[in-house]
């Protein structure tokens, strides 16, 4: 027995050199898989959720455990796919305010895209005004611009638009999958700035985001 596991294979050697890279790959591509290919099944969720516990106790005899360490985080990551929103009112908030507009200040969830001419990127919003009222708990939005600005994550901006549902796709799903998100409304701006980049603890977040992008261009050859 012992000759058969000192002859085996070894692993890649991404895999044995970046096991923090292998934990959180399993994660975001569990996740982003479950957005798209199976969205709003909050049942597939609580199994793969019950299914990662064992898994977990896997690693305490499978060698190399970072197997089941992964395959356990990827399955927690189905989980949070599919877990529905805390509060459910969130969409009927929302679908109220179309048409009207808004200025909004918040933290940048993700990097920007390019789109028509400018971009597009995911905000949590930490203020939202319309007219003199302050609206809360209406999800995430798509804030979308013309222009050359790009935005970075964890960046804090401040835009002004039209709140509109967010635009669908002919062969994607695209609201189902930003509903995933939190995302029911998508704020065509007439104004885009940044106000700052972060700093002190606000700006780890965006520090850990750019090594674990250094870290996977290094292990992993492009395109990937």
């Amino acid at each position: 027995e012992r000759s058969r596991v000192r002859h085996r294979p070894p692993l890649p050697d991404a895999v044995s050199r970046y096991p923090a890279l292998v934990i959180a790959t399993s994660w975001c591509t569990a996740l982003a898989a479950t957005v798209v290919l199976a969205p709003f099944q909050p049942n597939l969720g609580v199994f793969a959720i019950a299914l990662a516990i064992p898994c977990l106790a896997l690693a305490l005899a499978l060698r190399p455990a970072i197997l089941a360490v992964a395959l356990a985080f990827a399955l927690l990551a189905v989980g949070r796919a599919e877990l529905p929103p805390s509060d459910p009112q969130i969409p009927l908030r929302a679908a109220g305010l179309v048409g009207r507009v808004a200025t909004i200040t918040g933290t940048v969830a993700d990097d920007s895209r390019p789109s028509a001419g400018g971009g597009e990127v995911l905000v949590e919003p930490n203020q939202l005004v319309i007219g003199t009222s302050q609206v809360s708990a209406i999800g995430n939005l798509m804030v979308r611009w013309r222009g050359p600005t790009i935005a970075s994550f964890g960046q804090q901006v401040q835009a002004t638009g039209r709140l509109m549902p967010p635009r669908d796709l002919p062969t994607f799903d695209r609201r189902a999958y930003l509903a995933q998100r939190q995302v029911y409304l998508e704020l065509q701006t007439t104004s885009f700035d940044i106000l700052t980049d972060g700093s002190g603890p606000a700006a780890f977040p965006a520090w850990l985001r750019a090594r674990y992008t250094t870290a996977l261009d290094g292990a992993l050859r492009p395109p990937h």
